[in-house]
């Protein structure tokens, strides 16, 4: 437990903690953009040339492709699924958002139940 007296030390440590991690989250969201171009670069090289994979010194790139679902209408597949029992079709989460909206009209959906979850807010102090 930290002493009272010490109390906004540790607050302020927290906040540089999460500067540092800030940052570098911005710098790998720019790296993550960089290795996108790369690969579209790439992609589009290997498409024009009629190429299948290419190597460099150190890797080899090639062409993959499978088949992914686009969702065109949710009312068919809900209904699909249902009459077909594939609940395994759907990710098993709530929109928080959506459930609390109904949680505050006294609406509680079978099957949940409300938690309190408690966070900390941490914002940059006007006196720095």
């Amino acid at each position: 437990m930290i002493e009272l007296r010490d109390l906004g030390s540790v607050i302020d440590q927290l906040y540089g903690r999460r500067e540092e991690r800030l940052n570098f989250e911005r710098r790998v969201k720019e790296l993550k953009a960089e290795e996108m171009k790369l690969r579209e670069e790439i992609l589009d090289t290997l498409a024009i040339s009629g190429l299948e994979k290419a190597s460099g010194h150190l890797a080899t790139a090639g062409v993959k492709t499978s088949i992914i679902p686009i969702t065109t209408n949710w009312i068919d597949i809900h209904s699909w699924i249902r009459d077909n029992d594939r609940f395994d079709l759907l990710q098993k989460r709530l929109s928080v958002l959506a459930w609390r909206e109904l949680y505050d009209t006294g609406v509680l959906i079978p099957g949940t139940e409300a938690v309190e979850d408690v966070d900390l807010s941490l914002t940059k102090s006007s006196r720095s």
